[in-house]
């Protein structure tokens, strides 16, 4: 019997990164350092004190030499993107999906649970989101989180996954 909900795929990203910077025998701080960081930032996301940002997941993706999605969600790039999308920001590709679904960004916030202030900052560039506050949207999107992080992979999650946004929301977005 299934209790509860499902674990977010961020959860790992302690677990993988210390697994990562062992592999290539690195410490935290030369890595933190290696990656234009604070010296304790590996440490921190290490001992799950804090969820980083997109941004310092690509960071570190970058030094230890893997993908970022893998890093962050654990998923290992299956396609490479399409040129024009992988040119694309966070930003541009989370309006492109809202403004394709006809989700206003209260209607967005309303089914992502993310606070419409935040969305329109993400939008407007003026900040990196944490890795969990883009599964949180990608799921409400019904978008691969992958996707509209890094823009590894296809856009599109399998049906199976994908989360119906309710004709209600629609209509009161518009």
């Amino acid at each position: 019997m299934v209790r509860g909900r499902k674990n977010p795929l961020h959860f790992g990203i302690g677990k993988r990164l210390r697994a990562l910077r062992r592999q290539h025998d690195i410490g935290g701080k030369p890595l933190s350092i290696a990656a234009n960081l604070s010296g304790t930032a590996v440490l921190r996301i290490e001992s799950e004190a804090s969820v980083p940002s997109v941004d310092v997941v690509s960071k570190l993706a970058s030094v230890l030499q893997v993908s970022p999605g893998y890093l962050a969600y654990g998923i290992e790039p299956s396609l490479p993107s399409s040129v024009g999308e992988s040119a694309m920001t966070l930003a541009e590709r989370l309006r492109q999906v809202r403004e394709l679904r006809g989700l206003s960004l209260n209607a967005l916030a309303k089914v992502s649970g993310v606070a419409r202030t935040t969305i329109g900052y993400i939008e407007g560039g003026e900040t990196s989101p944490s890795v969990a506050t883009v599964e949180l949207l990608a799921r409400a999107l019904g978008v691969s989180v992958c996707w509209l992080a890094y823009a590894e992979g296809v856009a599109q999650e399998s049906a199976a996954v994908t989360t119906s946004t309710p004709d209600s929301l629609r209509e009161r977005s518009a």
